[in-house]
């Protein structure tokens, strides 16, 4: 993980909050990538979201997957240079021109 990520990748690893007021957070929201937990990635709150399985499904979130070992940096392509992320962008952009 990008150094300046750790501490708080750190952070969100362990953070919890039990308030009647706020959304509960439990070790679920654990998981992230240094920037956002991995759990608020599937989908806005409320909203569906189905796992993706190659076709696109219609009025839900399509859940694309997790990365294992990469960081939120090297999604975007910063700071990794042995990171090949092209063709994931070019299959997701792909993906997109199919969509009516």
């Amino acid at each position: 993980m990008f150094l300046p990520f750790q501490p708080l990748a750190m952070f969100m690893g362990t953070y919890t909050r039990k308030q009647a007021d706020k959304v509960m957070i439990d070790s679920s929201w654990w998981q992230n990538d240094g920037i956002v937990n991995t759990r608020s990635m599937r989908a806005p709150a409320g909203h569906p979201s189905v796992n993706f399985n190659g076709t696109p499904a219609k009025g839900s979130w399509n859940h694309m997957g997790l990365y294992s070992s990469w960081d939120h940096f090297d999604i975007q392509g910063l700071f990794c240079a042995t990171c090949n992320i092209n063709p994931m962008h070019i299959q997701h952009a792909n993906r997109l021109k199919t969509l009516n």
